[in-house]
């Protein structure tokens, strides 16, 4: 009997149960007082079920090291989008403030599920199109790039995520509803192809980050201005220790 090398393996998802289109939305005002407006998060929801929720980490971690964890229904931790404190300026300088910055997916058992990095911005250029995110797998050569479709109208974009074999994974589309007391919200309807083997959860943690990482907050300023003292604070002992030797 001929094996399918391309079947879906659910064993290998974060959650094996986990759906296949789901929407992740600002969460209630409530959940808010939870948080106490330091730390950004969002819901998750499949039809009218609550499924889980995304959020920081921290306060503490959250000065040196975005974070995003999924914690399930139950309250139950079932993983972490980790981004790294060090930036390469020019892809060959290390960092805390400017350059390309790399993440790394891990589940509840601590095992990496997925790595990633913004596109190269010259390849980009050179392209003459919007730069993308870029994802590897561990376990294969399967590599996937995440690049926004709809720029023009705020509050509509709209993403694809394709394989390297050029098929398509994912679809992440902003939504903005209103709700029965006449509320706005806002989140993202993601969508992964029936046939695809890609984690359905990983889309929703990208854009979970994204939401997060376009959203500045106190702990936001003030973690840039503890790394941007980290980075001079070494430049201004040098001046100075210089200036006494004259």
């Amino acid at each position: 009997e001929k094996v399918n090398e391309n079947a879906i393996d659910r064993n290998n998802w974060i959650i094996p149960t986990f759906p296949q289109l789901y929407r992740v939305e600002e969460s209630s005002w409530f959940d808010g007082l939870l948080y106490l407006g330091w730390l950004q998060h969002v819901s998750v929801y499949a039809d009218r079920n609550f499924i889980g929720r995304f959020h920081e980490v921290g306060p503490i971690r959250k000065l040196w090291q975005d974070t995003v964890a999924f914690y399930d229904a139950n309250y139950q931790y079932q993983g972490i989008l980790v981004e790294s404190p060090i930036k390469w300026c020019y892809n060959i300088i290390p960092n805390l403030l400017f350059g390309r910055q790399y993440w790394r997916l891990y589940d509840k058992r601590g095992k990496l599920k997925m790595y990633g990095s913004p596109e190269n911005y010259l390849s980009a250029m050179m392209r003459g199109d919007i730069r993308g995110d870029v994802l590897w797998s561990p376990y294969d050569n399967t590599e996937y790039l995440s690049r926004m479709t709809n720029t023009a109208q705020m509050g509509l974009q709209k993403w694809h995520i394709t394989r390297n074999d050029n098929a398509k994974a994912a679809v992440i589309e902003e939504i903005s509803i209103r709700n029965v007391a006449g509320k706005t919200k806002t989140g993202w309807l993601i969508e992964v192809e029936n046939e695809d083997r890609i984690d359905p959860l990983i889309p929703g943690f990208f854009a979970a980050y994204n939401k997060m990482e376009s959203t500045t907050t106190t702990l936001d300023v003030l973690g840039w201005l503890l790394k941007f003292i980290l980075t001079i604070a070494p430049l201004v002992y040098l001046v100075w220790h210089n200036l006494d030797d004259v």
